[in-house]
């Protein structure tokens, strides 16, 4: 019952249910946002690209992880990575181009 009960708050209350970005699990939550947003908002591109759904997160987060790993001493920026997730969740025309997304979403890691 308590199990249900928390589900249905959070489901109630969403935004503050949410998981913080971190760098641990961005490559996940990164590739959430991106693909999703790639399927929205830019339709023809998302179908060109992916052979499904599940090849986009995983290939967009393999190449997050490689990133990551290559910038070990780069510090992740929550907040910034926040912004990220929000311009991606954002409908297509307030979400800006792809060259606006990536210059905000690289700016996750302060080098």
């Amino acid at each position: 019952m308590l199990r249900r009960t928390t589900l249905a708050l959070c489901l109630a209350l969403a935004p503050a249910c949410t998981v913080q970005p971190n760098r641990e699990d961005w490559p996940e939550q990164f590739s959430d946002a991106f693909c999703d947003w790639e399927r929205r908002c830019m339709a023809s591109s998302y179908f060109d690209n992916w052979d499904d759904h599940e090849s986009c997160l995983d290939e967009t987060s393999d190449d997050v992880d490689d990133i990551l790993d290559a910038l070990p001493g780069c510090d992740f920026d929550e907040r910034r990575a926040e912004d990220c997730l929000n311009r991606l969740n954002d409908n297509c025309r307030e979400s800006g181009d792809l060259q606006e997304i990536a210059s905000i979403c690289l700016d996750v890691l302060d080098c």
